[in-house]
């Protein structure tokens, strides 16, 4: 069992919580606001058909943003759902927002599934992330893209690691341990 995996398995078994404040110390906060404030009331009011992006991305480091919020609200990146759901912009300002690897990601998405009984989090886990982890780590697809390809380098495991953080992460999520 190497290092990596027992972070995360440990950090899997933490609080939604205590996991973003591990997070927030490992790869310190965010430097900018999702989405752009200006942009993002006039997308709300209807004046622009999407809001502008912040500076966030970190994928030349193989981190994904992920919205602390993402516990009261479905799918924050996206413009419809924004509309749909109400999202206020403190939803999606820099205190708002913690980095993370592709399984740390799915461990906070886990997290927020277990905490929620499954109302948030779960189809970002069951659609997107685990696919991925199985996809790369399991199956041994390297991703093509480059962004993708540094993620999956800082995310590393094995085999059998993976299949063992995946299937841990199924059952937390589902609150069985």
């Amino acid at each position: 069992m190497t290092e990596k995996f027992r972070a995360y398995r440990d950090l899997l078994s933490q609080t939604y919580e205590t996991a973003v404040n591990t997070l927030l110390t490992k790869y310190g906060p965010a430097q900018d606001d999702y989405f752009q404030q200006a942009s993002y009331s006039a997308f709300k009011a209807g004046t622009i058909d999407k809001p502008v992006n912040g500076n966030v991305d970190r994928s030349d480091e193989g981190l994904f943003c992920h919205h602390i919020r993402a516990n009261h609200y479905l799918r924050l990146n996206d413009a419809q759902s924004i509309i749909n759901f109400h999202v206020p912009f403190t939803a999606q300002k820099k205190d708002q927002l913690v980095y993370a690897d592709v399984i740390e990601h799915m461990i906070l998405h886990t997290l927020i599934a277990k905490e929620t009984h499954q109302k948030f989090g779960w189809d970002e886990l069951q659609i997107y992330l685990k696919p991925k982890v199985l996809e790369w780590y399991v199956s041994q697809v390297t991703p093509i893209r480059p962004n993708e390809r540094l993620s999956y380098k800082k995310a590393w495991l094995d085999q059998d690691e993976a299949i063992a953080i995946a299937e841990r992460s199924d059952h937390t999520a589902r609150g069985e341990l």
